[in-house]
């Protein structure tokens, strides 16, 4: 009857040990498996949480017209002395238009939007179609660099047209383009732009007159 009992008593402390490590790894798998899942919401959750910012910070920055972005504040740096910067800015309005395409929007263009750009009066990307998302201007072109001038006729004129009177200066930019406009905008303002002036590199392998990237208002006219 001893062995007996002692017997009885391994198995059930056996049972026991048994159950709660089987309760456990149970206990294990669950948290593991769920755990990318919860990391999962978490992740889309952050990503619509910043996107959500990212909006809400445009939305004070920027204001849509039709397919033209106004900036409604200058940037700078925090700290910094932007007294001439921001006196320059109301007074040497510079519209920037940057030429791109549907396959460059979230390539390039989409930078440029974001960075200096943001230093412009007026922003305007001309494509050969329209993005109300982006905002883009669809000029009725082609795509290919056969298609250049024809874009960029179109686009000066829809500046004008459209724009004329919201900026002095008219900017021609590619989506791979880099600008300091805040050292343009100081440049420009010992010009006016009542004068048919245009200022660029002139650039004469393949085009005898040159190329040129800025002109006054009066000269887009």
């Amino acid at each position: 009857m001893k062995g007996l009992s002692g017997s009885r008593c391994c198995f059930y402390m056996g049972f026991l040990v048994g159950t709660l490590s089987l309760y456990f790894l149970r206990q294990v798998w669950f948290e593991m498996s769920m755990e990318p899942l919860v990391l999962g919401e978490g992740q889309d959750s952050s990503v619509a949480a910043l996107a959500k910012e990212r909006q809400a910070r445009d939305s004070n920055n920027w204001r849509v017209e039709g397919a033209a972005l106004i900036n409604l504040n200058h940037l700078h740096h925090t700290g910094e002395d932007s007294r001439m910067a921001d006196e320059l800015y109301q007074k040497v309005r510079i519209l920037c238009w940057v030429m791109t395409g549907p396959s460059n929007l979230q390539t390039k263009a989409r930078h440029v939007k974001a960075t200096w750009s943001r230093h412009c009066n007026v922003v305007v990307f001309m494509s050969s179609v329209d993005d109300p998302d982006f905002p883009t201007v669809g000029l009725g072109t082609g795509e290919g660099r056969d298609q250049l001038y024809w874009k960029t006729i179109r686009a000066f004129h829809y500046a004008l047209e459209h724009h004329g009177n919201d900026a002095d200066w008219f900017l021609k930019a590619d989506d791979d383009t880099f600008i300091v406009v805040d050292n343009l905008r100081w440049v420009l303002s010992n010009h006016t732009p009542e004068e048919p002036l245009y200022f660029g590199k002139r650039f004469k392998p393949y085009a005898k007159q040159g190329l040129h990237e800025w002109r006054s208002r009066i000269c887009v006219e």
